[in-house]
């Protein structure tokens, strides 16, 4: 009764929260009398049985939730992520990333949580696909290039499947610098994600690579003459053979938009690969896919841009490697 009595002073309940814990953990579960902080304190005292306590309530704001985080316990932590009325911050979601970047069970429980930021999504599947790129090579003896075409398609797809219109701009700004240190930014992925309907990612990696700020990137993508869309391209550090490509799901985006359409179905992808075959004679069309997989093979080579680093002095963002010798 007391443990759910919604008159409870809160004075009581922080006494009765710090009793043995027979008394204790019911009240630390269950008692809306306790605030964000008395429940921060809790944690920070270090009883692993009352943190479980806290980590199991109703409802966990952020600063709760970082504060069980940086606990490392990792029972606790397990708790708190299988629990879905808990709030995270995206910093606490990075410490747990950094602190159990190689446990299976902490990766399934995030992949399961309601929603999650795009860059903890990425580094999600960016450990997935190494781990996986590992037994294909070690243990099904797959030839090295082989799994790691394999693998790195995998991992482009499932990252393009989860940036949307919906994604926040500051997200999909944060995953593009995430994809443009590690040098996971691919030609391909921005291709991916054009094809999907939505050019925001496309606008803010163009807007990356030549230095300019996103708004003046978009406006020069959708320039209704095209001119605008060619010089930004070729002041970019992607591949020239694939401009057509780009130039051609791009027409199929804004024609969408200029039609006030707002879905994106299997039809439109089906214009684009039309499209892509008139520009690539080379292309047996199949599906998406299979065309992305044909033009990496046949126009792009590597694949994958090096890691990119900010040079100051240019405005834009060149090779690490350059980057430092400059």
């Amino acid at each position: 009764h007391v443990m759910h009595c919604p008159f409870l002073p809160p004075g009581i309940a922080r006494t009765l929260a710090s009793d043995v814990e027979s008394i204790a953990v019911p009240i630390i579960r269950y008692s809306a009398a306790l605030g964000e902080s008395d429940l921060v304190e809790i944690v920070r005292e270090g009883s692993i049985t009352k943190q479980l306590a806290v980590a199991e309530r109703e409802s966990i704001p952020p600063k709760v939730s970082d504060a069980i985080a940086e606990t490392g316990e990792k029972n606790v932590i397990e708790t708190l992520l299988a629990n879905h009325g808990a709030e995270f911050a995206d910093t606490s979601l990075a410490k747990v990333m950094d602190r159990f970047s190689d446990d299976e069970v902490i990766q399934i429980l995030m992949v399961e949580r309601p929603s999650l930021p795009i860059h903890i999504t990425e580094r999600l599947i960016a450990k997935v696909s190494a781990v996986l790129l590992d037994r294909l090579e070690k243990r099904h003896g797959f030839p090295s290039k082989l799994a790691g075409e394999l693998i790195r398609h995998s991992r482009e797809r499932a990252l393009a499947e989860v940036v949307g219109s919906d994604t926040p701009p500051e997200d999909v700004e944060l995953l593009v610098d995430v994809l443009l240190a590690d040098g996971t930014l691919s030609p391909t992925f921005l291709l991916r994600a054009l094809c999907a309907g939505d050019s925001s990612v496309l606008e803010t990696a163009m807007a990356r690579l030549t230095g300019i700020p996103t708004p003046n990137a978009r406006i020069l993508i959708n320039d209704a003459g095209a001119g605008g869309f060619r010089a930004l391209y070729s002041s970019s550090n992607l591949p020239p053979e694939l401009f057509s490509a780009f130039r051609a799901a791009l027409d199929v985006v804004q024609e969408n938009k200029l039609n006030g359409r707002s879905e994106w179905d299997n039809r439109d992808t089906g214009r684009i690969i039309k499209s892509l075959v008139l520009n690539y004679r080379m292309l047996c069309p199949e599906d998406l896919e299979n065309v992305l997989v044909q033009l990496d093979r046949h126009v792009i080579n590597p694949a994958v841009m090096p890691p990119m680093a900010f040079d100051s002095s240019l405005g834009t963002y060149t090779p690490a490697a350059q980057s430092l010798s400059n």
